[in-house]
């Protein structure tokens, strides 16, 4: 299968099952309503990545039994966009081509909802993953290192914002806020493929190549990019002057950087003991290529 529709069937099991789970978790009212708002608007990388990885190294990998464990990525993926858009935080208008939460329903229900994505995000391994305990345990020790990560990520970026930013100081902020959750996504999908400790440390490596690369591309998108086309508000990183990879090192070298980022997760890529390395060689070329 070509990973265009690989993504497109993964996006196709999640949103219901996204869905049906938040209004089994939460009665009707403005709280569910604030939660779902953007949750399956987005592009649902982080769930598909690990779908990927798991079927890139078994094949016969049943993807629709593991929607509890992608979906707890998902769950916390929004979480952290919701936050990002508070007026104390980013204070953006537009996400995932709709109004930020905040924005339609108010900044109180933002935060609940966020926090209440949050804990949603485990409470679906624990209750609804069917993998065996002690996976189990090891999704949520993934899932909870890259929550910590990501806060470290968010205060590193605060106490950066506004200053003069060096290279190794943007790697780092970049690392925690958005690659440690893609890392995640690749460590639980190799965990549900039942790869060895060996290979696992060999995936990360692929992840973090790729998971930097993935945030510098959204630096250059929206250094270049148009609202309209992005789906969110894109001056904020300028207006409130967030350490980003343009801001270190120009738009030129931002784009060379990302280059060689793609070079090196393409070799770690080769490197891996995959059955089948045709989806996760789709899943590095669609994030280089993509405009949003």
């Amino acid at each position: 299968m070509e990973f265009a529709d690989f993504h497109a069937q993964t996006c196709n099991l999640l949103t219901p099952f996204l869905r049906a789970y938040l209004e089994e978790s939460l009665p009707d009212g403005k709280l569910r309503d604030a939660s779902m708002h953007i949750l399956c608007r987005g592009k649902m990388l982080r769930a598909t990545a690990a779908l990927a990885t798991a079927v890139s190294y078994r094949p016969a990998f049943a993807i629709e039994e593991a929607l509890p464990e992608v979906a707890a990525l998902e769950l916390v993926q929004t979480f952290t966009l919701i936050h990002d858009d508070l007026p104390v935080m980013d204070n953006a208008d537009f996400r995932r081509g709709v109004p930020s939460v905040h924005r339609q329903f108010g900044e109180g229900y933002a935060l609940l909802a966020g926090d209440l994505l949050l804990n949603l995000g485990f409470l679906v391994l624990v209750e609804k993953a069917r993998s065996s305990p002690k996976r189990k345990l090891k999704m949520i020790q993934a899932l909870s290192r890259a929550v910590r990560d990501i806060m470290e990520g968010q205060a590193l970026e605060l106490a950066l914002s506004g200053k003069k930013v060096e290279l190794p100081a943007v790697e780092r902020m970049q690392w925690l806020k958005t690659g440690s959750l893609i890392a995640a996504a690749f460590r639980i999908g190799g965990l549900l493929a039942g790869i060895g400790r060996g290979e696992l440390a060999s995936l990360n490596k692929f992840a973090r190549f790729l998971g930097s690369a993935y945030q510098v591309k959204d630096d250059l998108i929206s250094a270049e990019g148009e609202p309209e086309e992005v789906g969110k508000s894109l001056e904020a990183d300028a207006l409130l002057e967030r350490p980003t990879m343009v801001r270190a090192l120009g738009l030129k070298r931002a784009q060379v950087y990302f280059e060689r980022l793609h070079a090196d997760a393409r070799k770690s890529l080769d490197a891996l003991s995959l059955s089948n390395p045709t989806l996760l060689i789709g899943f590095t070329k669609f994030l280089v290529a993509r405009r949003k």
